[in-house]
């Protein structure tokens, strides 16, 4: 156990900054003493990043309120955010993608099991969830280009209605937003 004193130097990296420590022992916890007793050494750990913004993941704002960045969504699926994770995985819909360099959009759907959750996830796992041209992009400008990429909500369907249903409403935005045309889909 520690007691924990506030300091207000630093104050502004609160959020802000990520760690890296390598764990050599078999506690959970590393030592952050100053001047640990009995011989033990100090936790070794080296500024990873600092963010620009503060890291601060929201309850699941509703589904007309999600507009969220690459960093965001895989903050809340390494968190594993209860909030998130309810409301996605019991509604099936339709999803957009935008490329926030570009302006050029996606439009998906998610249907199968733990519908839009289980999907996006994908995403936050490897940036692109398959789509060749989100691919594409990751190819041309590294692996780092998906940080470019914010994600929402464009609609949900209770999970009684069939995945046809879902299919032709990603077809219609598709039309509605040109994605086709001037977008990254392809069919």
């Amino acid at each position: 156990m520690y007691d924990l004193e506030l300091l207000d130097i630093q104050q502004d990296l609160i959020g802000r900054i990520i760690v890296h420590y390598q764990k050599s022992f078999r506690n959970a916890y590393p030592t952050l003493e100053l001047k640990p007793k009995g011989g033990i050494e100090v936790a070794n750990m080296e500024i990873y990043s600092i963010n620009e913004d503060k890291l601060k993941i929201e309850d699941f704002p509703g589904f007309d309120n999600v507009l969220i960045s690459y960093k965001t969504l895989k903050t809340i699926f390494e968190k594993n955010i209860p909030s998130w994770k309810d409301a996605l995985s019991n509604v099936k819909g339709v999803y957009l993608i935008v490329d926030n360099k570009s302006g050029k959009m996606y439009v998906g759907s998610a249907y199968g099991e733990d519908c839009i959750w289980s999907r996006w996830k994908t995403y936050a796992t490897n940036g692109h969830g398959g789509n060749k041209k989100l691919k594409e992009l990751l190819t041309k400008y590294g692996e780092d280009y998906k940080n470019n990429f914010s994600y929402s909500v464009l609609e949900v369907s209770n999970l009684n209605l069939g995945n046809d249903y879902i299919i032709l409403r990603e077809s219609h935005w598709k039309d509605v937003l040109m994605t086709r045309k001037f977008g990254l889909n392809e069919n």
